[in-house]
């Protein structure tokens, strides 16, 4: 089943919504007109009586709004700053559950002024109040009212202040008396919020010591709630690590890296979103935003450079030693519909992040990932619309006379001591798609060998320094075929100045 298929598989049935109560013939009166119902999806659930609606629609972007369901009050979620209010999650939890991914309908019942919302608040919009509707239970009974659900079970209590009540006067058939009716019967229940507190502890915050934390959930798959979507790669996530303990963190999904979002992950407030950075963040809040999934912690991303003591110069670097504190941890999320990176990846919204290879090869490597990027390669869909799909076949490439193998490129990255990324100077002047190419017969120090760790670093910087933005000419000499997780990799001899000038000879001569 496709994520857009399970995304409608938990919507209601479609049954026609009305103001919330069965249509009677027998009415010969003219009532009061009644704005009509609008119709939305809800996106999220902020606390256990206010919710964020988007417009209809799986790839439907448009304006969110917040909506504030009329005549109740739950208690409020907490953050960094502030503790939960007693029973704030299981609130939030029911309406959650009750309404999010799901088509409601509801009507504006009054309005607060952002002035008079909350004395010596900041809020800078009014404040929307409605009323929301569920489709019905069962085929021939009233809509279900979303405020009368919340009460029922206890979540929330009829609200009484004077700013959130509307100029209706409380008659015996006033929808505030009926709120009243249903919350007495969860109040002499003892259910919810009239029911003893809950034991529940949230860490707001990122565990203090990251890599204790890590060490000790490490691989095991942990049931959690995605809080926000902050790019189509960066998740902020609740992991439920017990009934009475739950902790926030920020999840980077392993193995893919989509464009940034302005104001999402690794982006500040005034960047500007990168190309298909908006329509990635969509793509995943619409499927997995406060949806339950099963999160496995992996590691930490690379530390901040430190310098080599093997260094010539002070500008030589290795990886440092990680650090007891992070602010992001790496890891998979995953949906009972599937892995929500691989769908990322096939819609060509993600790119796979090559090292992440090693700290996925005990869940099914990077060949899914490949995979899915190069379908969506093939298809040129958002991120690959301009790729053309390089010569792939190494008796093809063998076959063909060095001069027509020979190219010159610029060199757009150094990946390692043995690698590096061109892109090829065509006829017309202009540079063709990044190309990864690695140096015939060469192999740089192994990272994992402290003997050899800081040479690595060093001749990756060599080659920084001497190739980035610089033209060369390549001549490529085979391509190594496709091996397990590894795609096929392709080896060349490359140029720089004078023709006699061998990069590789150089890197083996210092």
């Amino acid at each position: 089943m496709s994520f857009a298929a399970a995304s409608a598989a938990t919507a209601a049935p479609t049954a026609p919504l009305t103001n919330g109560q069965a249509p009677s013939s027998a009415s010969t009166t003219t009532a009061p007109l009644v704005p009509a119902l609008k119709s939305a999806i809800v996106r999220s659930v902020l606390s256990g009586d206010t919710i964020v609606i988007r417009p209809k629609g799986i790839n439907v972007t448009g304006k969110e709004e917040t909506v504030h369901i009329a005549g109740i009050a739950a208690p409020h979620l907490g953050s960094r700053e502030r503790e939960d209010d007693p029973q704030a999650f299981p609130s939030r939890e029911y309406l959650r559950l009750l309404t999010v991914g799901r088509e409601i309908r509801y009507r504006i019942e009054y309005t607060v002024p952002a002035s008079a919302a909350i004395p010596g608040s900041t809020v800078a919009q009014p404040r929307q109040f409605a009323h929301v509707f569920l489709p019905s239970k069962a085929p021939g009974l009233p809509n279900t009212n979303v405020a009368h659900e919340i009460l029922a079970a206890g979540w929330a209590k009829v609200h009484d202040s004077v700013a959130r009540r509307s100029d209706e006067p409380e008659n015996a058939n006033s929808w505030k008396v009926k709120l009243r009716s249903v919350q007495d019967e969860a109040s002499a229940a003892g259910l919810g919020v009239w029911g003893p507190d809950d034991l529940l502890k949230v860490d707001h915050a990122m565990p203090q010591d990251t890599m204790a934390f890590l060490a000790e959930w490490k691989g095991k798959p942990i049931e959690s709630i995605v809080e926000q979507v902050r790019d189509g790669s960066m998740l902020r996530v609740r992991l439920l690590l017990s009934s009475t303990h739950q902790q926030m963190i920020n999840l980077s999904l392993a193995g893919i890296k989509a464009p940034r979002v302005t104001g999402g992950g690794g982006a500040s407030h005034t960047d500007n979103s990168e190309p298909f950075g908006e329509e990635a963040k969509f793509f995943v809040e619409s499927r997995l935003l406060q949806r339950n999934i099963k999160v496995t912690l992996l590691s930490v991303p690379q530390q901040v450079a430190a310098p080599t003591p093997f260094a010539g110069t002070a500008s030589a670097i290795v990886p440092a030693p990680p650090q007891p504190s992070a602010s992001v941890l790496i890891g998979l999320a995953v949906h009972p519909v599937g892995d929500i990176a691989q769908f990322l990846l096939a819609a060509g919204l993600a790119r796979c992040v090559d090292w992440h290879a090693g700290m996925l090869a005990n869940y099914g490597g990077m060949v899914k990932y490949r995979a899915a990027e190069r379908a969506a390669k093939e298809k040129n869909l958002n991120l690959w619309q301009s790729y053309s799909a390089p010569a792939s076949s190494s008796a093809a490439l063998a076959s063909q006379p060095i001069a027509a193998r020979t190219f010159d490129a610029v060199v757009s990255r150094i990946i390692s001591g043995d690698t590096i990324q061109v892109r090829k100077l065509e006829s017309d002047g202009k540079l063709g798609p990044e190309k990864r190419i690695q140096f015939s017969s060469l192999r740089q120090p192994q990272a994992k060998d402290a003997k050899q760790a800081g040479y690595a670093a060093e001749a990756r910087e060599f080659l920084r320094k001497r190739l980035v933005g610089k033209t060369i000419s390549v001549q490529m000499d085979y391509i190594k075929p496709k091996e397990g997780d590894f795609d096929e990799r392709e080896y060349a001899t490359m140029k720089q100045g004078n023709k006699d000038a061998d990069i590789g000879l150089l890197l083996i001569s210092k």
